[in-house]
């Protein structure tokens, strides 16, 4: 079953995750060190652009890696926003130093430094 995620949280395992508030809902991911070969599912049941941080890695990491050649979520940052519609959902795997993004409905962005 998907744990929802309804305020800020941390996250220290992976799993399937339900995220809704009446605003953008900030999720902070574990190390991805400390998780290699968890799987994070994240669905959007509100429509706001809730984001993922990797702001426990060391400042400046960019945890996240998007798809190469895909348009828009290609590159890496410290952060991942989804899209701001109900239902928007994010397929993550942490290979023990970056989160790679796997599959996505709708869109996200990936960003920062």
């Amino acid at each position: 079953f998907p744990v929802t995620i309804r305020h800020a949280s941390t996250l220290t395992v992976g799993g399937v995750y339900t995220v809704s508030g009446s605003t953008a809902v900030t999720t902070v991911m574990p190390l991805a060190s400390a998780v290699p070969g968890a799987t994070f599912i994240f669905r959007s049941t509100s429509a706001h652009a809730h984001v993922l941080t990797g702001s426990q890695e060391t400042s400046g990491t960019k945890v996240f890696a998007g798809i190469p050649g895909a348009s828009g979520i290609s590159g890496q940052g410290s952060s991942l926003a989804l899209n701001a519609t109900q239902g928007s959902s994010v397929y993550l795997i942490s290979d023990g130093k970056s989160f790679l993004l796997n599959a996505l409905s709708g869109s996200c962005t990936i960003s920062g430094a």
